[in-house]
């Protein structure tokens, strides 16, 4: 009767091990509480016109919804154009087949944190929200906006990104989703 008692008991233990096993894999593995976990917005509004210009402020919204903090060491920013009465075309690009083409190239920056920062952190549970600021010209009637970073420590291949499209002209930008 004691040999069966040690090898139930056995049993028991390795059902244990297996079940705390589990529970780590599906814990550490699968939810991955220590992994930046970043939602990345942007937004855009245009004031003026001024001189033959409008000036776009674009907004850039990191909330960090993780457990961990996160530094943004580089930040892209590109900004395409759609003329006034330019023809709505798909792009050329195979790849982005189905998306309306926006040939003008209006703004490319591979990184517009500013040099004296270095870099920008979010501590976890944060919204940090980075502005930029630059010239559209009066004939444009929509803009693309792109932003990306990179995660620190992952390959510069993969990027975090967002992109948007904003109507260009007064009080238009943000406020025309409403």
């Amino acid at each position: 009767m004691e040999n069966y008692m040690g090898i139930f008991l056995s049993l028991l233990q390795a059902i244990g091990i297996l079940v705390g096993a589990g529970w780590a894999f599906f814990r550490f593995r699968i939810e991955s509480p220590a992994k930046p976990r970043i939602e990345l917005d942007v937004d855009a509004e245009f004031m003026g016109p001024q001189a033959g210009q409008y000036i776009a402020g674009i907004s850039i919204q990191v909330r960090n919804k993780g457990t961990v903090s996160h530094t943004i060491e580089r930040l892209e920013l590109d900004i395409l154009g759609l003329k006034l009465d330019a023809p709505v075309l798909p792009h050329p690009n195979a790849d982005f087949a189905q998306r309306v083409n926006f040939p003008e190239k209006l703004f490319k920056s591979d990184n517009i944190i500013y040099d004296k920062y270095g870099y920008y952190f979010v501590r976890a549970g944060v919204q940090q929200t980075i502005y930029y600021h630059t010239a559209v010209p009066e004939n444009i009637r929509f803009v693309r906006v792109w932003a990306a970073f990179h995660y620190r420590g992952v390959d510069k291949k993969h990027k975090h990104t967002v992109e948007r499209i904003f109507e260009v002209g007064p009080a238009a930008g943000s406020a025309s989703r409403n």
